[in-house]
Formats: structure tokens, C-alpha cells, sequence
């Protein structure tokens, strides 16, 4: 199991630090959560689920702030909840040469794929891969995106944001 960098970036309104909550995570079992990993509730499930390429992008996705492992006493586990303007960077399952408000599907748990189908999120920020000056565009391995509808508080969510539930992304 191994941790992935914190990929929340920023927030284009302002905000500096990511909206985080505690989730309920499976004690005692099998399942773990990677640090990092884009998680979600199952319908009919009371814990966390990291993310997989069928994951339904119906689902509201939240980012595991700290891994929970199969012996960790706690049951709840601190996640990033998208706001819609947090953008967050996350590995392509491929290079390819991305552009504003392309759209991406879940690869994996920490790996987006460019695709139309089935979008969980949209690039919205290109600004750390522009190329120099008469240069042609450079493929990324990289891509900074906004969770679309599902995912982000103040849209199909309707959770205040409280200052208790700020915290550093470290």
C-alpha cells in the first residue's frame, strides 16, 4: 500500500485549504484505502470504496486524506470533498496532449483516462504544461482537473462547509 502525494492543488475561488470530512472505512477487513485515492459509497455499502475503471461517475467522489489500513482502530477517515472550484492533479493512464475542459473517466484509483464516456471530471487548469513560445504542445503524464456535479459539495451535495472541517492537506 502506498501513499499518494496529496493531489488537491487549489481552489480557484480563494479558498486555501481543501473542505475535508470523516468518512466511515471498513475495521477489521481486508479493504484499504490508499492515502490519495479517489473513494466513494457504494449504494448499499456503509463504508468507503476506492475507486475502479466500472466505477458508475454517478457516484459523489471523495479524495482519501490518510490511508486506512485493514488494522487501523479508527472507523472514520479524513477525505477531501471537491468543491466545485478545487482542482485537483491526478496521473493519465496515458500522455496525451490535454486542454481545457476536456473531459476524464476514473482509470483506476488515482488514475484518470481521457474520455467523453462516463466523465467524473474536467480539466481546468493547464498552466503548469504550456509550452514555450512557438513551441509545439507537450504531452502530460499529468492532469489538473475539477470534479464534475456528483462529487463537489454546494452542487448535488448539500453540505455547509465548516470551518472545523478545514485542515492542511499534509
Amino acid at each position: 500500500m502506498a501513499d499518494i502525494p496529496c493531489p488537491w492543488r487549489f481552489n480557484i475561488g480563494g479558498a486555501t485549504k481543501p473542505y475535508r470530512q470523516k468518512f466511515p472505512a471498513a475495521v477489521g477487513t481486508t479493504r484499504t484505502i490508499d492515502k490519495g485515492a479517489m473513494c466513494y459509497m457504494a449504494t448499499g455499502d456503509s463504508d468507503l470504496v476506492e475507486v475502479s475503471a466500472a466505477t458508475d461517475n454517478l457516484y459523489a467522489i471523495v479524495v482519501a486524506d490518510e490511508a486506512q489500513l485493514a488494522t487501523h482502530p479508527e472507523r472514520f477517515i479524513w477525505c477531501i470533498v471537491p468543491r466545485p472550484d478545487d482542482v485537483f492533479e491526478f496521473d493519465l493512464d496515458a500522455a496525451t496532449l490535454v486542454y481545457f475542459g476536456l473531459e476524464c473517466q476514473i482509470a483506476s484509483k488515482n488514475t484518470l483516462k481521457v474520455s467523453a464516456t462516463d466523465p467524473i471530471a474536467s480539466v481546468a487548469d493547464t498552466s503548469h504544461q504550456q509550452a514555450e513560445t512557438g513551441a509545439t504542445q507537450p504531452t502530460v503524464a499529468s492532469v489538473r482537473v475539477a470534479f464534475k456535479r456528483a462529487g463537489v459539495v454546494g452542487a448535488s451535495l448539500d453540505l455547509p462547509i465548516l470551518g472545523s472541517h478545514v485542515g492542511d492537506a499534509t
